[in-house]
């Protein structure tokens, strides 16, 4: 699941880790001492909540969807050919499908060789289409001198924090993907035609389909092992996890069935 950033990971783990560590160490015996035992409790539930949110993020299935096998991609391939015209231009590799009233056109992936359901790109990283006490404060500095490295630390990232923060904080209110944000692909104005389809025109709706709506489950064999694609040259046999376990349904199958439950 962390394709080909463990690196990235084990950094910003040993960097929780540090800062963490440096402040419970030094600053909540203070804290707990001279203010209220309650700044400590805090911080702990929120130090094991975004190790929690870490973990899960770093090593949940972020929706990988297994690419097309050789007899699908042909099947799929032939139907294309048959939708074009005896002009000399090929035929458009896109697909539509109805969500909530709104035409939404899928596009086709070259490289797992389906039609991507709704809100799917291809991701370029795996390969796979997939938020004053002045004189306190100086007493503290001087009895643990190890916070001006956590004030440091702190005030470079506040800023990334607080705008990460925002920004995802609206992109959940407007049950919007940041692929989607970024490229604009829905219209902010009311009654348009390229309105968002997915989102419920309600913020604390959309909060709550968000964040409390249920998981789909993994389409993907971690346990397989990768099949060598048709046509290619033969390779040694990689022991490598797989990433293209399917189930018998078609991928336009699953992309219709994505659509009704958009519309649930």
């Amino acid at each position: 699941m962390l394709a080909r950033h463990s690196g990235v990971f084990a950094l910003t783990l040993g960097l929780i880790l540090a800062t963490s560590g440096l402040f419970f160490a030094f600053d909540c015996p203070f804290l707990a001492s001279h203010l209220t035992l309650a700044i400590p409790i805090i911080a702990a539930v929120l130090f094991f909540f975004v190790i929690s949110c870490l973990l899960q993020t770093s090593f949940r299935d972020p929706g990988i969807l297994p690419r097309a096998t050789p007899s699908e991609a042909a099947d799929l391939e032939k139907r294309i050919d048959s939708m074009g015209s005896s002009t000399y231009r090929p035929p458009a590799r896109t697909m539509e499908v109805v969500i909530n009233k709104y035409v939404v056109k899928l596009k086709y992936c070259y490289t797992c060789k389906m039609f991507r359901p709704p809100r799917t790109s291809h991701c370029s990283v795996c390969d796979n289409c997939v938020g004053s006490q002045r004189d306190g404060f100086l007493a503290t500095l001087k009895t643990t001198p190890a916070s001006v490295l956590e004030l440091v630390i702190c005030f470079f990232s506040v800023w990334s924090i607080l705008g990460l923060s925002g920004f995802h904080t609206y992109l959940v209110a407007s049950n919007l993907t940041t692929n989607e944000d970024i490229k604009g692909s829905w219209s902010n104005k009311r009654g348009s035609e390229f309105a968002n389809p997915y989102s419920h025109k309600s913020i604390l709706t959309n909060c709550c389909a968000v964040l409390c709506g249920p998981f789909h489950p993994s389409l993907i064999d971690r346990r397989g092992f990768i099949q060598p694609d048709m046509g290619t040259p033969s390779s040694p046999k990689s022991e490598i996890p797989s990433l293209g376990a399917k189930t018998d349904s078609s991928m336009e199958d699953a992309c219709q069935d994505f659509a009704i439950s958009c519309t649930a």
